[in-house]
């Protein structure tokens, strides 16, 4: 009895240490049988102080965001300002459209009659028009009727042009501005892919010399009306290579020696530059450009680097094939006219005026389809002399020492006033991701939806081409590709 007394004892034992381990997992969780004592208050602590820098980290994202939506919402609104201002000024420079087109048509045509050789010509109708312009402003009597209709418009509707056509771009550079900063800020940082550009520059350059006197009047219309620059020098070497340098700075290199010397009676030089700078809206891929045969103007089948890709635009006429292709801010696009077979260049502009080129350009009914292109890869550059060119077209006492009146630009001590020449210059380059042009235009005045159809449009034989601002629908460029 005692023995099995002692053994309940022993059992008794044994269970109240079990129950006194069991009872001391409740505060070890690791099961070693050492207590822990838990701070609780330390842990809120800490809990609070995370939960608190998260809610400050989630205020200052949410901060940003607010601050970009209104940033992104006021550029918005000047965007929408600035395209209703351009589309007011496209307005008015349509206006003069009709007469600036047949100026153009006119000019490139007489370049061609006039030209030394066969083969491809390139110009800039517009710096053209602007450098006679800025002349014209200085012209009176026979002389100034004389200009107004060979470019087709008073003086007081060209200035209106220009003026109307500088706010133009110049709105156009803001816009473009605007809409690097809208997507800078929404694509982290990242730099838009290159837009399409077009600056225009116009300046005066006057002789030191104190026996020439120029109109205040004349000068406040360059400065405020054509935003030129004034420019006083010695026309001697130093002068050849400002008027050089000059030139080739705002047409970012396209353009070099322009003139070569100042002749001794050289009174004063109006300048016009003209630069233009675009990416296709679709590039050519270069895995497509291939070598083809293209026709020359003398009937010469020639190997040359074609690009193959598509076009925006089908266009027809019956004598002519051609295409429009957009470039990436789509308000610039090339055109491309090929006459048919057994149809000259020279025959299809003979047929043609500026309303029939306009009803080419921009069809009342678009054809509905892809079109496949193939053209060639190229360059060119053309310099001319308009005196002849000019004359032809009616232009001819301000080429006169005799019968030239350039009195509201100045005097010459007794002497008249007269223009010596026009120098134009031009250069394009075309390849598989956009068009880079450059022109210079000199006034040198002397005392004295879905798709149907597919169809493939190949421009293998010789073309006119232009580039085109299509919210004025203005030509910039005119020219031919004949191999």
């Amino acid at each position: 009895m005692r023995s099995f007394n002692r053994m309940i004892a022993v059992i008794t034992m044994i269970v109240c240490v079990v129950m006194s381990i069991s009872a001391c997992k409740g505060d070890d969780p690791s099961g070693t049988g050492v207590v822990v004592q838990v701070d609780h208050n330390d842990e809120t602590t800490e809990e609070s102080t995370w939960s608190k820098a998260r809610e400050e980290e989630n205020a200052s994202r949410n901060n940003e965001k607010e601050k970009l939506r209104a940033q992104l919402i006021e550029i918005d609104d000047q965007i929408s300002d600035i395209m209703l201002h351009m589309k007011s000024k496209a307005t008015d420079v349509r206006k003069h459209n009709g007469a600036f087109e047949q100026f153009a048509l006119n000019l490139f045509r007489e370049c061609r009659n006039n030209r030394d050789a066969e083969g491809s010509i390139l110009i800039s109708p517009l710096s053209v028009c602007f450098a006679l312009a800025m002349a014209a402003n200085g012209a009176r009597e026979e002389t100034l009727v004389q200009m107004e209709d060979v470019l087709g418009l008073s003086v007081s509707d060209l200035n209106e042009f220009v003026s109307a056509w500088n706010d133009l771009i110049e709105s156009d550079s803001k816009l473009q501005e605007l809409r690097d900063i809208q997507y800078s800020a929404v694509s982290a940082g990242k730099k838009r892919l290159a837009s399409t550009s077009i600056e225009t520059a116009n300046s005066a350059w006057l002789k030191n010399d104190q026996g020439l006197r120029v109109n205040n009047d004349f000068l406040d219309v360059i400065q405020n009306v054509y935003d030129g620059e004034l420019f006083k020098a010695a026309f001697d070497d130093s002068t050849v290579k400002e008027i050089n340098s000059w030139i080739e700075e705002n047409t970012d290199g396209m353009i070099k020696n322009m003139i070569d010397t100042i002749s001794d009676t050289a009174k004063f030089f109006l300048i016009n530059t003209l630069l233009f700078e675009g990416k296709w809206n679709e590039t050519f891929s270069k895995e497509d450009v291939t070598d083809d045969i293209f026709t020359t103007y003398a009937g010469e089948e020639k190997e040359m680097t074609f690009m193959n890709g598509s076009a925006d635009k089908y266009l027809e006429d019956g004598r002519a094939v051609g295409i429009k292709k957009h470039y990436s801010s789509l308000q610039y696009s090339f055109a491309a006219i090929m006459p048919k077979e057994g149809i000259g260049i020279d025959e299809y502009l003979s047929g043609i005026d500026a309303k029939e080129l306009e009803n080419i350009l921009y069809p009342v009914v678009d054809r509905n389809a892809i079109i496949d292109l193939s053209m060639p890869k190229y360059s060119s550059e053309y310099y001319v002399k308009m005196k002849n060119v000019l004359r032809n077209m009616g232009m001819t006492d301000v080429f006169d020492s005799e019968s030239a009146d350039l009195s509201a630009l100045g005097t010459y001590y007794d002497i008249n006033l007269y223009v010596d020449d026009v120098l134009h210059k031009t250069y394009i380059e075309v390849d598989e991701e956009g068009t880079r042009a450059g022109a210079a235009s000199a006034v040198i005045g002397l005392c004295g939806g879905i798709p149907q159809e597919r169809i493939e449009v190949k421009l293998n034989r010789p073309f006119i081409y232009m580039i085109i601002d299509e919210s004025s629908r203005i030509p910039l460029f005119i020219g031919t590709f004949e191999g």
